[in-house]
């Protein structure tokens, strides 16, 4: 009868030590973001990733706090594994694309949407000039320097590290295509990313615009009409013939001059472009249905090209 007790007793035990220390099989991902301690601990035991007594004893022990965030736990987990994940802010990250030629307004929405940051903190870090300053940019924003790519990124990430980040991005791939664009040939470089959709168009599109600008003509880009647009909260989508009079310095039917700021972030190939335009006498382009662009050196011929494509 006494070993019969025993047996009960070591089973009673084992259960109770499975219970506090053993693993669990779990496929959940927690959001422990903005939680206190006690209230993270309750939803991982709740949520059946970790016993709440375990992990209490872990962090007294080891005298280590847990990191607030978003993580994923799946398979067989651990109570060690658990808390080494949580005190070492091993956070779910969200795989975010940005493409070529998003601008900043752009670039802040998608971080939204993904939960990554707010739209309205990337965009006053993006155009704080003291942040910007801190970096070893002279620039008023951070616009053309925010490198497109794919970026691992946390929920909740301070923005300033993302854009902190996405200039090193830039500045690492410039040093591998062995580039060093100045300030204007970022600004051409932005206007070619916009108005080219094809590699193989773009040295030519810088060529138009270097060529314009010798004549003093006004580029007449509606990409940076567009973006005029957006800096003044104005953009709903659609462009109409009235906002080519919008006043701003973005707008290059009204100015004869670069817009004073990149127009969105460039890729390789159109700063390669904006660094080496063709050699042509085009002053006009014009894109077909495909964005293909057929270009142009007279007035006359630019617009039979319109005509036709009508």
């Amino acid at each position: 009868m006494l070993r019969l007790y025993k047996i009960i007793i070591g089973i009673c035990f084992f259960v109770f030590l499975m219970w506090l220390m053993g693993p669990r099989y779990v496929n959940e991902i927690i959001d422990i973001h903005g939680l206190n301690k006690v209230q993270a601990m309750e939803k991982l035991s709740k949520d059946g990733v970790v016993n709440k007594y375990t992990l209490e004893f872990l962090l007294k022990a080891t005298n280590k706090h847990i990191e607030y965030g978003e993580y994923r736990f799946r398979g067989f987990v651990w109570p060690f594994g658990v808390f080494d994940k949580i005190t070492k802010g091993k956070f779910l990250t969200y795989k975010i694309t940005i493409p070529e030629g998003f601008d900043m307004y752009e670039i802040a929405s998608r971080l939204q949407k993904y939960g990554i940051c707010s739209k309205n903190d990337f965009l006053k870090y993006a155009t704080d000039k003291a942040f910007i300053k801190s970096l070893g940019l002279d620039q008023d924003t951070m616009e053309g320097y925010l490198f497109p790519d794919t970026y691992n990124f946390y929920k909740y990430e301070n923005p300033k590290y993302i854009i902190e980040y996405m200039y090193l991005a830039f500045k690492e791939n410039m040093k591998k295509h062995r580039l060093n664009p100045t300030k204007e040939q970022m600004v051409i470089a932005s206007i070619v990313e916009k108005e080219a959709k094809f590699d193989k168009d773009k040295p030519m599109v810088a060529s138009v615009i270097y060529n314009r600008l010798k004549k003093n003509m006004s580029l007449q880009m509606d990409s940076s009409v567009i973006y005029a647009l957006k800096t003044l909260n104005l953009w709903n989508g659609t462009m109409t013939r009235k906002d080519i009079f919008v006043k701003s310095p973005y707008n290059t039917y009204m100015n004869h001059t670069l817009p004073p700021t990149p127009i969105c972030n460039p890729g390789v190939h159109s700063i390669e472009a904006a660094i080496n335009p063709a050699h042509t006498d085009y002053l006009y382009f014009v894109d077909d249905k495909d964005g293909h662009l057929i270009f142009n050196k007279s007035l006359k011929n630019h617009q039979k090209a319109v005509e036709a494509l009508r």
